[in-house]
């Protein structure tokens, strides 16, 4: 099966399966592709170029996805990278199926009701899954019936039957397989029957992560699976493990992870895909994350030392010119001194003129290989050019009150739930307080801190609150951005929270938070979930006063590496009280808490650091 793109494609999102985009992407988005792609039932290809709103995720690229191997796709923030997964249903039509997985998933609530159970919810996806797959062998009957080739009616028939044991197996096993993950995952016995909305985003994206592997999809892709706790991580490296290399699999996976968190790539990954946007490159690297990582940092290397070769180059072309003027212009004066009383002038000149020639063709000559190699070195250094990370700045002010936040004898139960989610709690927040929330998925913790701002109030107990201004991220804040203001750009976005910037002044202040150039001018929903950070934090700094305090929810989610150490950098400085709450092995470990609270069994238990 081969699908050729047209140049320019406008595509409206609406489905899972691979003859419609993935289900959580609702707005329309103009995609320009010119791109060939093919499925020969075990390597997804394809060869060309896409852009995405007019901007370019890379130029003529040419990749292979194959199953029974992982993917891990990997650039960093604003690279493209969900872009480019999201693009890939429509890269390749027909009756191929992608899963997505990701944390600002948007459900087609037509088919699936936004206040059913966890359970239900599952179940939906995979029914859904169900009929996608009837509609498919309906359409290949349609197909059978005009079709006069018999090896095009022995491929269609042959797949058509490989859709019916599909169909059969996910009936027959969905059920059985789902009560099987939810115990594996420690759901117990209230969790799936608990409201879908209600679910921490921990929970929400395990639902998701069950449903996609009982779809049985042709590529499951799972975009930042940062939410998870470290028993659900484990499950997840056995799952993708399993699906793409078990020989008990008759049908290995194929699968793409997008991930920023290192351990995890290196563990599952079998090869890794580069999306540099500064070079607009996609590069497959057939190694494990470190040895990709050796590897890029050689090539990385090698290009700034063409970039130097390269300036030696021209450097030395000009001296090499100036040499052979100079070489000229003394021949000249000596050929005078030595000719001139045995010649007359119409001789000399017609020799210093030949002598000229001969000068600048081979200055000229020179020059010309000497530019050649110049301008080699600095493609090379091109390709792997990289995008700098801009540093944050965040500004904040300790109010001379030390207490801001406490907590007495606080319990907190959601409306129409059977059991506290957290109770008996005595804690309190300082000025200068560093506090690090952890605990498994479920346990509480964003309730948490959705009390300590003032959003949630207790069920019982008083919270007492000292707080002028407070800068709060959570992850709902990505799916605001996308829903309510995806059209806008970050420039007018920033205007409309502060009606008193001029351009100008909206412009330099995105800038402070690396939202610069064309980047502050394309629609929000163009921006990477990285990009939409950093301007959700603008938005939270915005106002005249400085935060008091400033409050975290998986706030390096969506970050690379460059852009978290940057974040961690901008803590450091930050003079005023901290929650932060994160499964980030790496962002825990280098973030410097006073105070560390471990979020369980509807408690809260205070170690001092």
């Amino acid at each position: 099966m081969l699908a050729t793109i047209p140049t320019t494609a406008t595509l409206t999102s609406t489905a899972s399966s691979a003859s419609a985009p993935p289900p959580h992407v609702t707005q329309t988005a103009n995609w320009s592709s010119n791109t060939i792609s093919s499925f020969n039932g075990q390597i997804l290809s394809f060869e060309g170029s896409l852009d995405f709103d007019g901007v370019e995720l890379f130029r003529q690229a040419h990749v292979a996805f194959e199953r029974g191997f992982i993917h891990g796709l990997v650039g960093p923030n604003g690279s493209g990278k969900t872009s480019l997964v999201r693009a890939l249903p429509q890269l390749l039509r027909g009756s191929f199926c992608f899963e997505y997985v990701a944390a600002d998933v948007k459900d087609d609530t037509t088919s699936i009701q936004r206040d059913c159970s966890a359970r239900d919810y599952c179940l939906g996806r995979i029914q859904k899954r169900v009929q996608e797959i009837d509609h498919e062998i309906g359409r290949m009957e349609e197909q059978l019936e005009t079709e006069s080739s018999d090896t095009s009616i022995e491929e269609i028939s042959h797949r058509q039957g490989e859709l019916y044991e599909l169909k059969e197996e996910i009936e027959l096993q969905a059920s059985t397989q789902l009560e099987q993950m939810f115990q594996q995952l420690n759901f117990g016995e209230n969790y799936p029957e608990q409201p879908y909305e209600q679910l921490s985003s921990g929970w929400k994206f395990k639902c998701q992560l069950i449903s996609g592997l009982l779809t049985q999809p042709d590529c499951l892709i799972i975009d930042e699976p940062s939410f998870l706790d470290t028993t659900a991580t484990a499950w997840l490296v056995d799952q993708m493990k399993h699906l793409a290399h078990s020989p008990s699999t008759t049908k290995k996976a194929m699968i793409i992870l997008i991930s920023h968190k290192e351990a995890l790539l290196e563990e599952v990954c079998d090869r890794i895909l580069y999306l540099n946007p500064a070079s607009k490159n996609l590069t497959m690297y057939n190694c494990s994350f470190r040895e990709f990582q050796t590897a890029h940092a050689d090539r990385v290397a090698h290009a700034k030392k063409a970039k130097e070769l390269g300036a030696e180059a021209r450097d030395d072309a000009k001296e090499s010119l100036q040499q052979l003027r100079q070489q000229l212009h003394k021949r000249e004066q000596n050929f005078r001194a030595t000719t001139f009383k045995d010649h007359d002038k119409r001789w000399i000149k017609g020799k210093n003129k030949e002598a000229k020639q001969n000068a600048d063709h081979s200055a000229a000559s020179k020059l010309k290989r000497l530019k050649k190699k110049s301008d080699e070195l600095a493609e090379q250094a091109e390709e792997l050019r990289e995008t700098k990370v801009c540093p944050l700045k965040l500004e904040g002010e300790a109010p001379s009150d030390g207490v801001l936040v406490e907590f007495n004898d606080v319990d907190f139960q959601f409306e129409g739930a059977g059991d506290m989610l957290l109770e008996f709690i005595d804690v309190q927040i300082k000025s200068k307080d560093r506090i690090l929330l952890q605990g498994e998925n479920g346990q509480g913790k964003t309730t948490l801190s959705k009390m300590i701002v003032g959003e949630l109030e207790p069920t019982h107990g008083t919270i007492r609150r000292n707080l002028p201004v407070v800068a709060d991220f959570h992850q709902e804040a990505l799916r605001e951005l996308m829903d309510v203001y995806g059209k806008t750009n970050a420039i007018d976005f920033l205007m409309t929270k502060n009606p008193k910037f001029t351009m100008v002044q909206a412009r330099t202040y995105a800038g402070r938070f690396g939202l610069k150039g064309n980047i502050a001018l394309r629609p929000i929903r163009t921006l990477s979930a990285g990009q939409r950070v950093r301007l959700w934090l603008a938005r939270e700094f915005l106002g005249d006063s400085k935060p008091s305090m400033l409050v975290l929810d998986e706030v390096t989610e969506n970050l690379d590496r460059e852009t978290t150490d940057s974040l961690l950098q901008a803590l450091e400085e930050f003079p005023a009280a901290i929650v932060a709450i994160s499964h980030d092995d790496y962002f825990t470990e280098k973030f410097q808490e006073t105070q560390l609270w471990i979020v369980g069994n509807g408690r809260v238990r205070v170690e001092y650091k």
